[in-house]
């Protein structure tokens, strides 16, 4: 019997057939260095679903019953601007900003794990948003884009609320997929730092490569 995607397992595929159609119109604008970014995306993407394909077995429970511990931190790939949209922080060092932004993460990404390993997911939902305003804050001023990493902390900050919230609705028991869920993300955070600073040259020619190809996540 074929197992049926989860809501994570299906939202990686979604972004999977993103990445892949959009590679080149990317190209054509960034040049063979987009097409490659491109494909580390998707190949990041691709990794990360045996993990997902057990998160949501570990969820599918819950999800049955109502309370969306991993459904709920998820927004629909159909709402990530279109490919051609403007790039707008082109102009600033992609090292220093990388640097700037890693100082600024450290202590927040500790705090958040320390939270979650306490099942405090309502703080760590609180930690991980304000860091994810902090990092918009360093785009601005770096005038670089951090796309992947500002996404990746507001969707572990989602996800810790929405799990704060679904801890209360099971009696506790959605608890562990929640940390599973959050911890992964965090996991990620050092990885979209850096192919944010990689993607910084390709940007400056105009191609949105990452920037456009996820949901806006506000946590």
């Amino acid at each position: 019997m074929r197992y049926a995607a989860g809501p994570l397992v299906a939202h990686l595929r979604e972004a999977i057939a993103l990445n892949r159609a959009r590679r080149a119109e990317y190209a054509a604008v960034g040049g063979w260095r987009a097409g490659v970014l491109s494909r580390l995306l998707v190949g990041a993407e691709r990794a990360l679903v045996p993990a997902a394909r057990a998160l949501d077995r570990q969820a599918a429970p819950f999800e049955r019953a109502g309370v969306p511990v991993v459904s709920g931190a998820l927004r629909p790939m159909t709402e990530a601007p279109p490919a051609d949209a403007p790039v707008v922080h082109v102009a600033g060092d992609a090292r220093r900003a990388r640097r700037v932004a890693a100082r600024a993460l450290g202590p927040a990404v500790r705090d958040a794990r320390r939270h979650v390993r306490h099942k405090r997911f309502a703080e760590a939902g609180d930690v991980l948003a304000g860091a994810a305003r902090e990092l918009r804050r360093v785009e601005a001023d770096a005038r670089v884009h951090l796309a992947l990493a500002e996404h990746v902390v507001a969707s572990a900050a989602v996800a810790s609320r929405v799990g704060a919230m679904c801890a209360g609705a099971s009696g506790g028991r959605s608890a562990p997929v929640t940390a599973r869920f959050v911890r992964g993300h965090l996991a990620l955070v050092g990885l979209a730092l850096r192919l944010d600073a990689a993607a910084h040259a390709v940007r400056a020619r105009g191609c949105g490569l990452f920037v456009h190809d996820l949901p806006p996540v506000r946590a």
